[in-house]
Formats: structure tokens, C-alpha cells, sequence
């Protein structure tokens, strides 16, 4: 419930925190989100290009090829960090492709707010392929929905900084509970060095 769920949360409730404190009257797009629904065609397309743009192939790389090996040599949270700024280096080149924010109705974020936004995502998404026995799978459909909630429901500007700060949140929440070393119950490092 979580890989479907918690981005979904976060983003109703940054909608809610927003419109409650006077930052917005119009957090989401749900006219636009409506549209899509209306039409079969164009919501399957939409949800395939999100899927192939991002979470089918940045996952099997970051998660399924660098991660386990990342993790062999540091922490859960430093792999993760470490692995977050490889990511975010991978995405510094969209950030001079004229056109490529434009298609999602949003400005380009600068670099700095870039790998902030990818940092705790890197950590909640180490937290999800060490808790779900390393699963490809189950990253890229919590990663297809980080992306898909975001562009589906058109989010305001001032949402989505809302909705990072949460993210922040509940990555600090996750290395709290879980633990820096394995940001899980049990030791990954362990099923690692049986391979």
C-alpha cells in the first residue's frame, strides 16, 4: 500500500496544507486529471510515457544494477545519498533542454532544487527495494507513481515545494525508524554477500 499510496498522501495533504494557509485557491489540476480519465487512449499513453521516461529504465540501473553494489561498501543512507547525487547528475542536462520542463506546464527547477528533490527520493526508494527483497518491480511502480501523481494531478508550484518538504519528512522518518546502516528490518548487506 505504500509503493501506490504514500505519494498520492503526500500530495492531497501538501494540497490541503496549501490551501488551508492562503498559498493557493487551486493546488491540482483535476480538471485537466478529469480530461485524461475521460479518454482511455490518451490516459494509457500518458501513463506509458511517464513509465518509460523515468522509473523502467532509470530503475534498473540505479536500483537494480548500483544500488547493491553501493551498498556493499557504505550505509543504506550513504548509498542512497551517494546515489541520489549520481541521479541528479543524470538529470542535470534536462535542466538546458529547451522545452522538456514545458511539456510537463512547469518551469525548469535550478540544480540546486533539483538535487534537493532527488535526495529524499533516492532514500525512500533505498527504503523500498530493501524492504521488498530487493524488488526492480516494486521501485519502478513507487517510482512511476512519484512522477505520475505529480504531472497527473498537474500540481501547483507552490504544492510541490509542500509536498518536498513532507518528502524530507518522511525520509527523516524512515532513517529514524529503520535505521541509517540498512534503512530496514534485517541486514541487506547480508543477502548481498551470499550472492
Amino acid at each position: 500500500m505504500v509503493i501506490l499510496l504514500l505519494f498520492p498522501v503526500l500530495t492531497v495533504t501538501a494540497s490541503i496544507v496549501a490551501v488551508s494557509g492562503g498559498v493557493t485557491s487551486v493546488p491540482l489540476d483535476l480538471r485537466g486529471a478529469g480530461t485524461r480519465l475521460l479518454d482511455p487512449a490518451s490516459f494509457a499513453a500518458f501513463a506509458l510515457f511517464i513509465l518509460v521516461i523515468g522509473p523502467l529504465p532509470e530503475e534498473i540501473g540505479w536500483r537494480g544494477y548500483l544500488l547493491d553494489r553501493l551498498q556493499l561498501r557504505w550505509k543504506a543512507l550513504g548509498a542512497s545519498l551517494v546515489l541520489g547525487v549520481i541521479w541528479w547528475t543524470w538529470h542535470l542536462p534536462l535542466l538546458g533542454l529547451p522545452g522538456y520542463f514545458d511539456a510537463f506546464g512547469r518551469a525548469p527547477p535550478t540544480a540546486l532544487d533539483l538535487l534537493w528533490g532527488i535526495l529524499p527520493a533516492a532514500v525512500l526508494y533505498t527504503w523500498v527495494y530493501n524492504n521488498t527483497a530487493r524488488s526492480i518491480l516494486a521501485v519502478i511502480v513507487f517510482h512511476f507513481m512519484h512522477n505520475f501523481t505529480g504531472e497527473f494531478l498537474g500540481i501547483d508550484e507552490s504544492v510541490r515545494l509542500i509536498r518536498l518538504v513532507l518528502e524530507w519528512g518522511a525520509a527523516i522518518v524512515v532513517v529514524i525508524f529503520c535505521g541509517p546502516r540498512t534503512l530496514r528490518r534485517g541486514d541487506p548487506l547480508e543477502d548481498l554477500s551470499r550472492r
